[in-house]
């Protein structure tokens, strides 16, 4: 599985292959991993893989696992990294908290060359759930709502605290900052933070001199931020000297240097960008004197001095992404001086619907010349074929298109048009429209499913008979389930004869019906889910080969998820 990565900006650090390193268009090249997620600082470019891979390219490359055992693979997945200006830090789902190139003025024992765990965590035993990377800190944020610093803090005059660094009594306990919070920045390379408490009050610390607040001078407490709409905090994201907090669904404020290389082209209290209304954001990300923008119809847009001539630029642009198609999902991360959009691919689910829906096969209905599965496109829309078909004559084979693709796998290219289409059958948020959610509706209406995987079952005497007499229990589903979600399944109905109606096939795995039940509900949302009445090892021994034997998609993480059902030790 490649990534794709788009790169534009300096960095004489991170070497990756066809980029030139100062580049101020975006850059194509390939990365042969499967990004989950991808984080920048001043000198590398680092990210994780879906197969738990920590990478990083820049001063000291490195790939490789963090752990040693696979059972300690599977419970030590990583769910985030971030980086500050001299050190990287990776998280674990059980809160493990690892550090990589950690610089000494960060507050750390020694410089780590290979990920190195910090073995202060966790704290008090608490889980730490998310972690920031700033210029020479580090930010934990517990399960509890406890959130500790690592390092030196910023004041407004970060200079003098460089040279004042004493690096061989450097700091090595983290120390505890706030209580109750709710949301901690994302971000990287900062020299301030920004958190959001449970009583929604809104805090600021580190550098004030980027912000007009009431206190400019060193800035050892917090201040508090006002005027915002803080109950409805989506994100909040700081670069080197600036911040970006957005509200809402599409509502972006922003705050600092946005000018030539940081300095004295700042905006100094929080102000809206307009540009963004009607616009729902996905995601930002702040580098030192720019900011990217992903929304969620999956287009980038940029603004600051890195995306203008001129020394203060708060109307963003549309960054033109060479060789995208417009299927794949986007992700973005910002370094200092240099900015990256990357693929990430959709769900397993959602993937193999896409495909299903660009092959072409096994279809059975017809619109604007484009084949699709009926029963698919009724259950999604929740309305007859001839009257969804009868209104998207309207529309080109182009924008019908768009409109399917949504359709089939959540992906979205021209939101309006979707919208316009979707509220036309009652359908008022596309966006919380998820096929993750409608396929576990679907997987509980029993009276909808129009298929049954025959299975071999000893042990029950009320079994179907097959034509030569052997017992079979049923197993429900729906056809485009199986045709969508299995190439095992699909190699079957492409050996029926053209023409001939069927309600059944068999599965000759020798698998329990307990263990076939799990899989097909897999089928329908990507997860193995196992009752009281379920034995975990027996469906582990059964399942174990169920990638290869039916042949699911290479993303499928079923065999991760199996891995997690056996039993500790």
């Amino acid at each position: 599985m490649k990534s794709k990565v788009w790169f534009a900006g300096v960095n004489s650090q991170t070497k990756i292959k066809k980029i030139k390193l100062h580049q101020k268009n975006f850059v194509l090249t390939e990365i042969n991993d499967h990004i989950v997620e991808m984080c920048g600082s001043n000198f590398e470019l680092i990210y994780y893989t879906k197969d738990n891979i920590f990478h990083a390219l820049g001063r000291k490359p490195f790939h490789g696992s963090l752990f040693t055992s696979e059972e300690e693979k599977n419970k030590n997945s990583i769910v985030q990294v971030t980086s500050g200006f001299h050190h990287n830090l990776i998280l674990t789902k059980t809160g493990r908290a690892f550090a990589f190139l950690g610089n000494l003025s960060c507050g750390f024992k020694e410089v780590y060359n290979i990920p190195t765990e910090l073995d202060f965590f966790p704290l008090n035993g608490l889980k730490v759930t998310k972690i920031a990377g700033g210029e020479f800190q580090s930010y934990f944020l517990c399960e509890n709502g406890d959130l500790f610093a690592l390092g030196f803090k910023c004041t407004a005059n970060t200079q003098k605290i460089k040279k004042k660094i004493n690096y061989k009594k450097s700091k090595v306990e983290p120390l505890l900052i706030c209580q109750d919070v709710l949301m901690l920045h994302d971000g990287n390379a900062s020299r301030h933070n920004i958190y959001l408490c449970k009583d929604y009050t809104l805090w600021f610390q580190g550098a004030a001199n980027q912000i007009k607040l009431e206190n400019t001078e060193q800035n050892k407490q917090p201040i508090q931020i006002k005027n915002l709409d803080n109950r409805n905090i989506r994100q909040i994201c700081i670069g080197y000297e600036m911040s970006v907090i957005v509200i809402g669904e599409d509502k972006v404020y922003t705050c600092g240097n946005v000018g030539s290389n940081g300095h004295n082209n700042k905006v100094s209290e929080f102000t809206q960008l307009r540009f963004f209304e009607g616009k729902p954001i996905e995601k930002v990300r702040c580098g030192c004197s720019q900011v990217i923008v992903l929304t969620k119809e999956n287009t980038v847009y940029g603004f600051g001095h890195f995306f203008s001539s001129s020394k203060l630029n708060l109307t963003p642009i549309k960054i033109n992404i060479p060789d995208f198609n417009y299927t794949e999902k986007l992700s973005i991360c910002c370094g200092e001086y240099f900015s990256t959009i990357y693929t990430v691919n959709i769900n397993s689910l959602a993937n193999d619907f896409l495909k299903l829906y660009k092959s072409q096969e096994f279809t059975d209905y017809e619109i604007n010349k484009i084949k699709i599965h009926r029963s698919f496109l009724e259950f999604r829309l929740d309305c007859e074929i001839e009257k969804i078909s009868e209104f998207l004559k309207k529309y080109s084979k182009e924008e019908t298109n768009f409109f399917l693709m949504w359709a089939y796998s959540d992906t979205i290219s021209n939101l309006e048009l979707i919208n316009n289409i979707c509220n036309h059958f009652g359908i008022e948020d596309v966006l919380e429209k998820q096929l993750t959610n409608d396929l576990l509706k679907l997987y509980k209406d029993e009276e909808s499913k129009d298929f049954n995987v025959l299975v071999q079952d000893d042990e029950d005497d009320e079994d179907e008979e097959d034509e030569d007499g052997e017992e079979f229990e049923k197993i429900p589903v729906h056809k485009f389930i199986l045709q969508a979600r299995s190439g095992l399944f699909r190699d079957m109905f492409r050996n029926i004869s053209e023409g001939e109606s069927i309600k059944s096939v068999t599965d000759y795995s020798g698998k329990s019906v307990d263990s076939l039940e799990i899989l097909i509900k897999y089928f329908y949302i990507d997860k193995i889910e196992i009752t009281a009445d379920n034995d975990p090892e027996l469906t582990v021994e059964e399942l174990s080969d169920a990638k290869e034997y039916y042949q699911l998609n290479e993303d499928s993480q079923i065999h991760n998820q199996l891995q997690n059902l056996i039993p500790n030790n």
